[in-house]
């Protein structure tokens, strides 16, 4: 614990995908494209509330990694040894919620959209 650390995230899916790495556990599930999402605060126990979101505010929160491309993500774990990773492909597929990662380890979106660990320091060899 302590510091920064740096999560990447390599997408090798056929389609852009939509990443947030956060060391809270709050994220937001994407029931319908159209616009109704679930959120759920994990961390505070509190029961889902269904709200309304456009698409477009959605992605305001998160970064676009395009097809074979790969980014890093720098986030603050002074306060733990955990980064929740949150995928969602273009289209609103929802392919990792908050999946909890331990710092400086990274992922990949594999071909299939699953979301596999990597070889540390080969980005693109996963386990």
């Amino acid at each position: 614990m302590g510091g920064k650390s740096s999560t990447h995230v390599a997408n090798s899916y056929n389609k852009a995908i939509w990443v947030k790495c956060d060391a809270e556990r709050s994220y937001v599930l994407v029931s319908k494209y159209e616009g109704s999402v679930a959120v759920e605060d994990i961390g505070s126990g509190s029961a889902s509330v269904e709200r309304q979101f456009e698409w477009s505010k959605i992605k305001a929160d998160f970064t676009r990694i395009l097809p074979n491309e790969v980014l890093r993500f720098d986030v603050d774990t002074r306060s733990t040894d955990v980064v929740y990773v949150t995928i969602i492909a273009d289209g609103g597929e929802v392919l990792a919620n908050a999946l909890p990662k331990r710092e400086d380890y990274s992922v990949m979106v594999a071909e299939n959209g699953q979301v596999r660990d990597v070889i540390y320091g080969r980005i693109w060899q996963h386990v």
